[in-house]
């Protein structure tokens, strides 16, 4: 077995001393260092698909994957029987700062709600935004 000078073994205590004071200060007193939140944005929160007279709309989460231009925002139409998409229809732009990660600004939806007699879809945004689709034209307003 190799012994250790004095000197290294108080510069190692000292290293591992520092190291974790400074991890500590970057998190706060009471929030262990295993629990401290990550740098990214978590996933899209879930928004339960609605069928109505054959016809599945649902959210479409992430978006650039299927080469659209944003994450979240898109919902699509598929026919239940055969399982194809019928439309694919931007309900809302979300404009991106270039200096800040894309990831966390993505908006996505959280909640579909059939409303008008089933003639039109309510889409909630994560942040409370609303807009009315209509289900035969695909125009998109706000209530």
């Amino acid at each position: 077995m190799t012994r250790l000078a004095p000197w290294v073994l108080a510069a190692a205590l000292v290293g591992a001393m520092t190291t974790a004071a400074c991890a500590q200060t970057l998190a706060s007193p009471l929030t262990p260092l295993h629990e401290m939140p990550s740098k990214k944005r978590g996933p899209p929160p879930p928004a339960p698909a609605i069928t109505v007279r054959g016809v599945r709309y649902q959210a479409v989460a992430m978006g650039r994957r299927r080469g659209l231009d944003q994450n979240g925002g898109y919902i699509a139409a598929l026919d239940v029987a055969s399982g194809r998409e019928l439309w694919l229809l931007k309900v809302y732009v979300t404009p991106h700062d270039p200096d800040m990660e894309e990831d966390k600004q993505d908006l996505f939806i959280a909640g579909l709600k059939l409303v008008g007699h089933g003639r039109a879809l309510l889409v909630t945004d994560e942040r409370g935004g609303r807009y009315r689709v209509d289900l035969r034209t695909r125009a998109v307003t706000r209530p």
